[in-house]
């Protein structure tokens, strides 16, 4: 048995109600019966901020994605300049998968205008993991935090890419699938809709 997954960030022009500058997918074919993880497509691409709308330099001082830098990354490119105008190609890339993940995926679906069905944040789910303590209780960890905890190389000034979040990421989600805890949570979450047995996979 096999499952796609979709593993994907955004980067925009604020916090809410806002542009999309960049979004980055990478399509994932995980094997159940061979407990195997198997990138199989990927997709990336930069926007200009819809029109009359302003830039927020607090969120372009983190992603970098002034105009000039989005003018000089879609040069040669032939799809649209914005992303509302852009969501067909995006759907077309999702094709069936119904299974994604991203680092704080609460923030990243909003700025998809159609609706993801079975998702997994590697944010949440590792907070009883990685046990940061924060006052009282465990904080939300940053995904260097993740990368340093699973021990995935990184480039600390490559963050805020979204293509280079989501590649961590990926990374991530294959260390994880090693830990028993994070196998336990990752292995739940793609079986849903089959009624797989968690405890056999868990084994392998």
């Amino acid at each position: 048995m096999k499952r796609e997954l979709i593993i994907f960030d955004t980067e925009t022009n604020g916090m809410r109600n806002c542009s999309v500058l960049s979004i980055a997918c990478i399509k994932l074919l995980y094997d159940f019966d061979n407990d195997t993880l198997e990138k199989i497509g990927d997709y990336y691409r930069f926007y200009f901020r819809e029109p009359g709308e302003s830039p927020n330099m607090g969120a372009l001082n983190v992603n970098g994605l002034y105009d000039y830098v989005i003018e000089e990354k879609r040069k040669n490119v032939t799809y649209p300049p914005h992303f509302s105008k852009d969501i067909e190609s995006l759907k077309e890339f999702i094709g069936d998968c119904k299974h994604f993940i991203a680092h704080n995926i609460s923030f990243d679906k909003n700025f998809i205008p159609f609706r993801l069905k079975y998702q997994f944040c590697s944010m949440n789910e590792n907070i009883q993991i990685l046990k940061i303590l924060k006052g009282n209780s465990y904080k939300w960890p940053k995904l260097s935090e993740l990368s340093d905890f699973y021990k995935v190389p990184y480039d600390n000034n490559n963050l805020h890419d979204s293509y280079y979040d989501t590649l961590i990421l990926a990374r991530v989600i294959y260390k994880m699938l090693k830990h028993s805890e994070a196998r336990e949570k990752l292995l739940y979450f793609l079986g849903k809709n089959w009624g797989l047995n968690v405890a056999i996979y868990s084994k392998l």
